[in-house]
């Protein structure tokens, strides 16, 4: 039987209000947690198939190999039940196809473009997957203030995506709503072991402490060769639950 599926979603105040007066809140899907690899790989290899857990492994390595290798060419990528992955281009081009560095006035805030064509990845979920969504159960969690979203970490000096972490290497987590108080005991940037002995560092020295940035060093002593998870965890009032984003 398949697990219920539970949302925590919390609440921060919306700029519509009614003639009345009254206040409206917007909602934002704050994290359960993250399925790790390794759990991955043991709820696939347990669940009653003839597949062992190496035989699993070897399997999943070649299929986001392929995945990857047919995004990079430009095809996009059936997903069966979940949906399609494919790519897209973002930037500004002339009438010649050079790419333009130049600023934008977008809505009520300017940005800038990059001066190249980028590409990102794109997740066009399914009919069935979006029915499914429709009828989630979710619980809520009301604050004045919007959680943490890390959308992406990057090397601190090159400003690149990073997928793994040295001990002593300077980090960047981008996002939204980051900034944390170091003298609250509950706040901070978490890094959690996944494999191997469970240990946590609160992480609390950073460089950039802002909302779309933080900025620090990963600790000297974490054990290389293991898996983790980095987030941000912050508390807010008026909010009995410590919100993360893992």
């Amino acid at each position: 039987m398949a697990r219920k599926v539970g949302f925590k979603v919390a609440l921060s105040p919306a700029p519509h209000k009614t003639e009345s007066g009254q206040k409206f809140y917007l909602p934002h899907t704050t994290s359960n947690g993250t399925l790790s690899m390794s759990h991955l790989l043991d709820l696939m290899s347990s669940g009653g198939g003839s597949m062992s857990r190496a035989q699993t492994v070897a399997c999943l390595t070649r299929l986001f190999e392929v995945i990857q290798e047919h995004v990079l060419l430009g095809h996009r990528v059936p997903l069966g039940d979940l949906g399609t992955l494919g790519a897209y281009a973002t930037g500004l081009l002339d009438a010649e196809g050079r790419p333009v560095k130049t600023a934008l006035q977008r809505r009520r805030r300017k940005t800038a473009t990059t001066g190249r064509v980028d590409f990102a990845v794109q997740f066009t979920p399914s009919a069935k997957l979006k029915k499914a969504l429709a009828n989630v159960p979710y619980r809520i969690h009301k604050t004045d203030q919007r959680c943490p979203a890390v959308n992406e970490l990057v090397d601190a000096t090159t400003g690149q995506p990073i997928a793994t972490i040295t001990p002593g290497q300077h980090v960047r987590l981008l996002g939204k709503n980051l900034k944390f108080n170091p003298a609250t005991k509950d706040e901070g940037i978490i890094l959690a072991l996944d494999s191997g002995k469970k240990r946590t560092w609160r992480i609390t020295d950073v460089i950039d402490n802002t909302g779309p940035r933080l900025t620090f060093q990963i600790p000297a002593d974490l054990p290389t060769g293991t898996t983790c998870r980095i987030y941000v965890r912050k508390r807010f009032p008026r909010c009995q639950a410590v919100h993360c984003n893992k």
